[in-house]
């Protein structure tokens, strides 16, 4: 799945026998189907290709005629691509330690978006429809509703929503 928990360990009961809670953090990311490497290797194809009807072409004013589109169309496939792959950086970190819970969402190019509220005031909804995606997952306190890994899939979601009530419950 993407995203992961990273979980720290409780500490050991004080003086007076009470044990501290220990820190969760939730780290959450668009899924992507293929990274730089595979893009690149995409576009090497794509050229090739490109470039074996041209082998024909070779000596004629016909290939000088048709490589200013051939490249082209290879520069806006890289373009697209690039354009693409920027947008996939998304990244949401949900941070509960006692006492508070803060949710920061990243993206590049953005400035980052904060949230935090007392973990027992905040309120876990699972919305299996009507909203803008299905099983959309929104955590309300500290006066704002704020959605969390609307890039995930509707199972991820469900799943999110199991793991991050059994924790809710337990502080």
């Amino acid at each position: 799945m993407p995203y992961e928990w990273l979980q720290d360990e409780p500490a050991a009961p004080d003086h007076s026998g009470a044990v501290s809670q220990a820190r969760a953090e939730l780290r959450a990311w668009p899924q992507r189907s293929s990274h730089r490497r595979g893009l690149a290797a995409f576009v090497a194809m794509t050229a090739a290709l490109l470039a074996v009807p041209l082998v024909s072409l070779l000596g004629t004013v016909a290939l000088w005629v048709l490589l200013p589109f051939l490249g082209a169309a290879l520069a806006g496939l890289i373009w697209a691509l690039r354009i693409n792959l920027r947008r996939g950086e998304v990244q949401e970190t949900l941070t509960l330690v006692p006492g508070s819970l803060t949710l920061l969402h990243s993206t590049v190019g953005r400035e980052p978006e904060y949230w935090q509220a007392n973990p027992q005031w905040v309120r876990l909804h699972l919305l299996a429809q009507g909203g803008p995606v299905p099983d959309y997952l929104t955590l309300s306190g500290g006066g704002r509703v704020v959605e969390l890994g609307a890039f995930l899939t509707a199972e991820e979601r469900r799943c999110l929503h199991d793991e991050l009530a059994r924790l809710l419950a337990r502080r």
